[in-house]
Parts: structure tokens; sequence; C-alpha cells
């Protein structure tokens, strides 16, 4: 029995290192499935913001692009990869030129309890070149 005294004190403090690398293990998983779905939903902002900004290039084209605050693609329910998008462009005049428009195109999303927003702007002339 004299021989055994320490094994509870090992087997102690084995068994808090199997829980504590447990641990660190579960948290980087939940941490990596974390990252990975905020970058598919941030990719997929870019997405809708770049096919906005097409869409106004192709009104402004054929000549029907005006001042003012357009909806995507005219719609306001956007959800891809389960996660709600608000995606609006704003257009207005350029303040050095009155040929030119600044169009702002605005992604908001929501993920994790997170508001997030991704915005890409450009200046273009009011009419197609030739």
């Amino acid at each position: 029995m004299k021989s055994e005294r320490g094994f509870m004190v090992v087997e102690t403090l084995l068994l808090s290192l199997i829980v504590i690398g447990l641990s660190a293990a579960i948290y980087s998983y939940v941490a990596a499935i974390r990252a990975e779905e905020t970058a598919k939903a941030r990719a997929a902002a870019l997405n809708l913001v770049k096919e906005e900004m097409a869409y106004l290039i192709e009104k402004r084209d054929l000549d029907e692009l005006e001042k003012g605050r357009y909806e995507f693609l005219g719609t306001s329910d956007l959800t891809p990869n389960n996660v709600r998008y608000e995606v609006f462009a704003d257009i207005e005049e350029y303040e050095g030129d009155e040929d030119f428009l600044k169009a702002r195109v605005t992604a908001r999303w929501k993920i994790f309890q997170r508001s997030r927003e991704l915005s890409l702007e450009r200046i273009m002339l009011k009419q197609k070149p030739n």
C-alpha cells in the first residue's frame, strides 16, 4: 500500500491535462467553423455587391440610371447561405463634374451576433461612352 501513495496525484494531473487538451481542441474546431462561415458570408456579400454594380452599369448603358437609391436588382429579400443580406446602391452626382456619377453599393448582414458591412464605390460617366 505504501508504494501506491502518489498514484492519485499523478492520475489527477494526467486527467486535468487531458481535459485541458480536449477543451483546446474543441475551441479550435469551433473557431475554425466560425471563421469559415464568416469568410463564406463575406464572399457572398462581395458577389452580391459586384452583381449590383454590373446592374447599375447596364442601367447606365440603357440611359436609365438616375440619382437616388436602388434596391438589389429591384428586390430586397436576399438570404444565400442562410444569412440575410441587405444590398442597396446610392447614386449621386460626382462633386467635381456634372458629367459623372458616383455609385456606392453596400451590403449589410449579421452573422454570429455581429453586424458586417461591405461597400464598393465607382465613379462613372452619366452616359455610355461611345
